[in-house]
């Protein structure tokens, strides 16, 4: 479970530099970091 929470949190952290860096778009980010803090209150 705590394994999880790791790759949730990194799963983000790469998320967010890829919407800063232009690769993915502020929409495919919300549904990233909406997918995760949903299930797991990763945030």
């Amino acid at each position: 479970m705590r394994e999880n929470l790791r790759i949730h949190k990194k799963i983000l952290k790469y998320s967010y530099l890829f919407k800063m860096m232009g690769i993915i778009s502020e929409e495919e980010f919300q549904k990233i970091a909406g997918k995760y803090d949903s299930e797991n209150h990763v945030i």
